[in-house]
């Protein structure tokens, strides 16, 4: 389905940049989930992975499947196979994103 067909719902987004962030990606996942958005607004959260050789994907896949109570609604995980830096996969992650309302997470 194109963009242009997709009805746009409130949502405020995070987007997770990460390259090598195992020992960290899921803390920030948890703070992510502890916040309740204002007019209990949908939370979706984008990570894009730039390149990394470590387990940040595992840890991000176990998290997920893991957490009975998430809050968030949508999760995208999207993996760059070469570095593109942190600028790249921002855009990566904004460019991914469908809803109304907006907010980086970095």
């Amino acid at each position: 389905m194109p963009p242009e067909e997709i009805k746009r719902t409130d949502r405020g987004l995070f987007v997770i940049v990460s390259r090598n962030e195992e020992k960290t990606i899921a803390l920030i996942l948890i703070r992510i989930n502890e916040v309740k958005l204002i007019r209990n607004i949908e939370k979706e959260v984008i990570i894009v992975n730039d390149c990394s050789s470590d387990n940040t994907e595992a840890v991000v896949q176990n998290y997920i499947s893991n957490t009975p109570d998430l809050t968030i609604n949508y999760f995208k995980y999207i993996k760059h196979d070469v570095n593109q830096g942190k600028g790249a996969a921002i855009h990566t992650g904004i460019a991914a994103f469908y809803g109304k309302l907006f907010g980086i997470y970095i």
